[in-house]
């Protein structure tokens, strides 16, 4: 991929973070669980970089990276919009097991 590939031999330990950390994750036990919310940030956050890294090529005039880029950016949308109900739930579920002062 375009720059992707720069980024990823610059940053390897960033990745094996991210791929170790949500398999290892013990089902509701703790504050972080592997339900649907948390994957679609973890691939939100993957695409604000996967889109980031392609500005160098936009700059330069490739149109694939600008349409590549725009697609990216309508997902991460896509997933947002579809994140706020299920992040008002979780904000229920904190406000109900929580004293407020």
């Amino acid at each position: 991929m375009l720059c992707v590939d720069s980024f990823v031999s610059q940053y390897p330990h960033t990745f094996l973070h991210i791929l170790a950390t949500f398999p290892d994750t013990p089902p509701p036990i703790g504050k972080l669980f592997p339900g649907p919310h948390l994957w679609a940030g973890a691939i939100i956050t993957v695409g604000w970089a996967l889109a980031a890294s392609l500005t160098p090529a936009m700059k330069k005039g490739n149109e694939t990276a600008r349409s590549l880029h725009i697609a990216i950016n309508t997902v991460i949308v896509g997933l947002f919009l579809w994140q706020i109900p299920t992040g008002l739930e979780i904000v229920e579920k904190v406000l109900q097991f929580t004293t407020l002062p």
